[in-house]
């Protein structure tokens, strides 16, 4: 008769007490990490007219003036523009920069070298590859070099 009373009502356990201490434990480490990351994350995607604002604002006190970076060489991309969703597998960049420029393109796959015209054009078809394609445009000159970034979104579905 004992042996059934032993089986009919069991000790509690301390185990799981133990359970829900690991679990919260877990979850707070968790919720930690993940705010360190999105705290992480907008920390450095600052946008740069914050930086320089702060940057004027520290010059001024001082009553100092830190010199400029010179620009370069400018790049202006006529077609196609930013972000635009393409449905042909080539593209073809147009742009302006300075007269006799060199130019690198450089696609997911390939790069292209190219000078631009006494004008200041260039024009060039770039193959592009399925989804997010980001295009660098480098100018190169005497004075230094300048690039810009072109994204730009290939698709074979919708064309159809």
């Amino acid at each position: 008769m004992q042996l059934v009373n032993l089986y009919l009502s069991p000790k509690p356990k301390k185990t799981m007490r133990k359970e829900i201490f690991f679990a919260l434990l877990t979850g707070i480490a968790f919720v930690l990490v993940v705010a360190f990351g999105i705290w992480k994350t907008n920390y450095q995607k600052k946008p740069p007219a914050e930086e320089k604002q702060n940057v004027t604002s520290e010059n001024s006190e001082n009553k100092e003036r830190t010199p400029e970076k010179e620009v370069t060489s400018k790049i202006t991309i006529l077609k196609p523009e930013e972000n635009e969703l393409l449905t042909e597998e080539s593209v073809i960049i147009e742009g302006i920069s300075e007269p006799n420029t060199k130019l690198v393109i450089s696609a997911e796959n390939d790069d292209y070298l190219l000078i631009t015209d006494q004008d200041g054009g260039f024009k060039q078809e770039v193959r592009l590859v399925g989804g997010l394609n980001e295009i660098l445009i480098t100018a190169f000159t005497q004075k230094g070099e300048s690039s810009i970034l072109l994204p730009l979104v290939y698709s074979k579905e919708l064309a159809k």
